[in-house]
């Protein structure tokens, strides 16, 4: 957990597993030329007892000689619904980073011990995270708990060997807390009733479910390395849909999670249930072609015909958009991530066979009588597209060309003369088919920002 000559924060509450911690420190604080800063955060919740906690933190600070760095939440910042405890943690570990960041320390120590594991494990248990892992040792290489195997009754008789001072939270005794119901009533039942030495045989079992997991998840990592497509929106994560129904159900679930925890940057918060409910669209029984789901945190993730997209923007929304677009000139359009060029050229006869440039669209020159506009699709627009044959509406086009909802809201469409004339990428009207002899015509051409990764403006090989 520390290296020689490392910086530590120390998050010191007051109370008896933070003091001890403390202690222990610094009684290895000169063998591993260790600098030590000690850090308390004032809630502001309980009056005098906390302003008392704070003082004892401070003075023992100073009897070892080392700096102290305190911190107090301003009255009311953690007014608010939810978790009274997890906003508080959240500005508690925040000021952490804070003190880490001005001193360079390398690793912030906090006094988590084997029964705070214990209760962990079980409030993990009876919400139904999807995860059962406890406290980890260490944490993103930074976080070390170096008295998670102890326990309380441990450190209580090392305290007062060591005749440490220690205060007692008043809050600990509430049992409106779910943590407090598990400490005071239902752990001390199960050891009485059931296992003496329950909390190590629940921690083996939690460890044995550790290292099947850190397989599952080295397999869901190169699960979701294969998955990953380009996208040509900003902040997105794009993973192929078939891929991720070929998946089995157990690295599924933790490709989904995964991928959440590289755009949030955690999966704190993200329920189990959602990412069930994920999965169930996955499987070919409940397969949809367009789905949304909330996650947490401000993200969504997106289900689309050959898709799934995780973003904390609404992919789903483009706002109306429309250009004026003049002959000889290039368009950039911003919300498609494309440009469109807009040219008078010689007619050319099309070979046989020839593969048309589905970024190309050669219409009539004659028919261009009046302003040429891109914009993006809207509702009741109808046109009739080439080798179809009749009038079709777009909303129907796009459903048969599985274009996904995600492109089609911002999608360019070249009107003229108040007419659709092409929908970009895919087919131009009929109505503006060049005729033979037409000496010129009006070529127009989608380009793509990211021209070397078409796909990003594309359903299927089409672009957008």
């Amino acid at each position: 957990m520390i290296r020689p000559r490392d910086t530590l924060v120390v998050g010191v509450s007051g109370g008896l597993d933070s003091m001890c911690l403390l202690d222990l420190l610094c009684r290895v604080q000169e063998r591993e030329n260790l600098t030590l800063v000690v850090v308390h955060v004032h809630h502001g919740l309980r009056g005098e007892s906390a302003d008392r906690d704070a003082r004892l933190v401070e003075e023992r600070a100073q009897g070892y000689g080392l700096p102290f760095e305190r911190s107090r939440i301003p009255v009311g910042s953690l007014a608010g619904r939810g978790n009274l405890q997890a906003r508080a943690r959240a500005f508690r570990y925040a000021y952490f980073e804070e003190t880490a960041g001005r001193w360079g320390a390398q690793r912030i120590a906090t006094g988590h011990h084997r029964d705070d594991h214990v209760e962990t494990l079980l409030m993990q248990l009876f919400r139904g995270t999807g995860s059962f892992r406890g406290i980890p040792p260490v944490r993103d290489e930074r976080y070390i708990r170096p008295l998670i195997e102890v326990g309380r009754e441990e450190l209580l008789r090392y305290a007062e060997s060591r005749a440490i001072p220690f205060r007692e939270d008043a809050s600990n005794r509430k049992r409106v807390y779910l943590r407090n119901r598990i400490r005071r009533d239902l752990v001390p039942w199960v050891r009485e009733r059931v296992n003496p030495s329950f909390d190590r045989a629940l921690i083996h079992f939690s460890q044995v479910l550790r290292d099947e997991a850190d397989c599952l998840d080295r397999l869901a990592g190169l699960a979701l390395d294969g998955a990953r497509r380009s996208s040509c929106f900003d902040g997105v994560v794009a993973l192929s849909r078939e891929d991720l129904e070929r998946l089995d159900p157990a690295l599924r679930r933790r490709v989904i999670r995964m991928a959440y925890a590289r755009l949030h940057g955690s999966t704190y918060g993200l329920s189990s249930t959602r990412v069930e409910e994920v999965c169930r669209f996955l499987e070919p029984a409940g397969r949809v072609p367009h789905r949304r789901f909330p996650l947490h945190g401000g993200v969504h993730l997106f289900l689309e015909y050959r898709e799934v997209l995780l973003s904390q923007e609404d992919l789903w929304v483009c706002g109306p958009y429309r250009y004026p677009l003049s002959v000889g000139e290039y368009l950039a359009v911003p919300e498609a991530k494309a440009g469109v060029e807009c040219q008078r050229v010689p007619c050319r006869r099309v070979s046989p066979g020839e593969r048309r440039d589905a970024h190309v669209a050669l219409l009539a020159w004659e028919p261009v009588t009046g302003g040429l506009l891109i914009r993006n699709a809207r509702a009741g627009d109808r046109f009739r597209p080439e080798g179809v044959g009749g009038e079709k509406k777009l909303k129907d086009f796009f459903i048969d060309r599985k274009i996904p909802r995600s492109r089609r809201v911002r999608l360019p469409i070249l009107e003229i003369g108040g007419t659709i004339a092409w929908v970009a990428g895919e087919r131009p009207d009929e109505r503006f088919r060049p005729r033979s002899g037409d000496r010129f015509c009006l070529q127009v051409r989608l380009i793509c920002r990211q021209e070397q990764d078409v796909r990003c403006l594309s359903a299927g090989s089409n672009p957008l």
